[in-house]
């Protein structure tokens, strides 16, 4: 395969979102890992008995994956100028971000177990977009 190849465009992109969901990991749960160097164990607002660190790096390591799917999503969609392609990142992104809300709302009973599911169908959506773009990408043209 050459690098100039149309089919490298999806390690590219696979690489960068990669690339970027790690850092977005280590820096939002290097917060957390600071906070657990004093005495005690600080629990999860909405969920009474599970640890916040558990459940942070649960959310973590799910949009460090959506990370990769969206980067992929984008360079499809810059690509192909597909404005519905990039306003699905641009909506999950924020859903994503405003799901994490739900862990700190001791009103909602087992929120933080909403979030994740939530944060997982997503995901999956995200997913199943990543594999059609991936799929139109290796037909052969007729």
């Amino acid at each position: 395969m050459h690098p100039k190849s149309r089919f490298n465009r999806s390690g590219y992109a696979f690489a960068a979102g990669l690339g970027f969901g790690l850092m977005f990991g280590i820096i939002s749960y290097i917060t957390q890992l600071v906070d657990s160097l004093g005495p005690g164990v600080i629990m999860c607002e909405s969920c009474k008995t599970v640890s916040l660190y558990f459940i942070s790096a649960i959310t973590t390591s799910i949009l460090i994956l959506h990370h990769c799917a969206w980067m992929m999503i984008s360079f499809s969609g810059f690509t192909n100028r597909s404005w519905l392609r990039i306003a699905w990142v641009v909506i999950t992104h924020y859903g994503a971000s405003y799901l994490t809300i739900l862990n700190s709302s001791p009103t909602i009973n087992y929120g933080c177990a909403y979030q994740i599911i939530g944060n997982v169908a997503l995901l999956i959506a995200s997913t199943i977009i990543v594999f059609a773009d991936m799929r139109q990408l290796h037909q052969k043209p007729s």
